[in-house]
């Protein structure tokens, strides 16, 4: 809805929908380490696919099921803490992007 909303015209839209899709797989931190890296890391932590995917990890307690989890994520602890962290996150992402979407799609007065 977001980038329905910022978007000016129905041209715009697919390449927006393929570079948000392909940010958020590989800054989700499932693929690609993120945690370590500098300008990574810092990306990640805009997007909710990052916050989803820990609360996801978290939840199953990824850190133990898989031999080749990053030991030093810590948004992947298998603790409540951590998964309520996440999901805050997460919804302040959502809050934040429904005010967005509501900015970009306000009546204007005349």
């Amino acid at each position: 809805m977001a980038l329905s909303a910022a978007a000016r015209s129905h041209d715009q839209i697919l390449p927006m929908l393929v570079i948000s899709v392909m940010l958020s797989i590989v800054l989700a931190g499932g693929l690609i380490p993120v945690t370590d890296r500098l300008v990574l890391n810092q990306l990640s932590w805009t997007l909710p696919a990052r916050w989803g995917f820990a609360a996801s990890a978290s939840t199953v307690d990824l850190r133990h099921l898989v031999a080749l989890v990053p030991a030093n994520e810590a948004l992947w602890t298998h603790d409540p803490t951590w998964w309520l962290l996440d999901m805050i996150i997460l919804v302040l992402l959502g809050v934040a992007t429904i005010g967005f979407i509501g900015w970009c799609i306000r009546l204007k007065s005349k």
